[in-house]
């Protein structure tokens, strides 16, 4: 008898998945994107730092005073729920891009008149590891790769979840450095959707609530 033959499966549609997000279609025809599946070692050290990192934040938002106390709590469970759902996952694929490698067009949709002008404005970092100005056709790009990888995952009901986060952490690990953009989907087999209906995510999503309501 063989058991544990799901695991296998979930392989085997992530690379499917990866398939599917480098055959999406790019602007002009031009494929800027590094894909990739994170093996059970870095999945590991991908979920862990994403734990390091919420511990990391608290801290900064403590020294900030007391009135933070409550965000920073909840910015700690919100990264060590998330990271704790990643490092136990079954399979990561990562797609990401150099979204400063934009296609000359200067279509000034990302805020500059030409590609030229974005290229020389400053860069600035985004909680998710990310570092702009971008190429807005690159980022329409990356949604539409990302999109088509879960489209596949769900006909074939692999629980999944798509992560921000881990870009910053594949980022502080020093994995895929020729990307500035990042998005992960997590994939999971298991009795219950691992993803979802997560206490400690749900509890520190209500604390920011209470933050945020005026």
């Amino acid at each position: 008898m063989e058991y544990g033959i799901e695991k296998s499966a979930v392989r085997t549609v992530a690379e499917l998945a990866a398939l599917a997000a480098r055959t999406a279609p790019k602007s002009h025809g031009v494929d800027h994107f590094s894909i990739c599946l994170a093996d059970k070692d870095e999945i590991k050290k991908i979920g862990e730092r994403m734990i390091e990192i919420g511990k990391e934040k608290e801290e900064a938002l403590l020294k900030k005073g007391e009135k933070f106390a409550s965000k920073a709590k909840a910015t700690a469970m919100d990264w060590h729920s998330d990271g704790e759902c990643v490092g136990n996952s079954d399979e990561i694929l990562l797609i990401g891009l150099n979204a400063r490698k934009p296609v000359p067009k200067n279509y000034g949709l990302c805020g500059y008149t030409t590609c030229a002008e974005m290229l020389q404005a400053p860069t600035v970092s985004f909680p998710a590891g990310w570092s702009g100005p971008f190429c807005a056709n690159l980022m329409v790009d990356l949604g539409i790769a990302i999109s088509s990888a879960a489209s596949v995952l769900v006909r074939h009901h692999v629980d999944n979840r798509m992560f921000f986060k881990v870009g910053l952490a594949v980022k502080d690990l020093g994995l895929m450095p020729e990307c500035n953009c990042i998005i992960a989907l997590a994939m999971s087999a298991t009795g219950k959707n691992a993803y979802f209906a997560r206490p400690e995510k749900l509890q520190a999503l209500t604390i920011q609530r209470g933050l945020n309501s005026f």
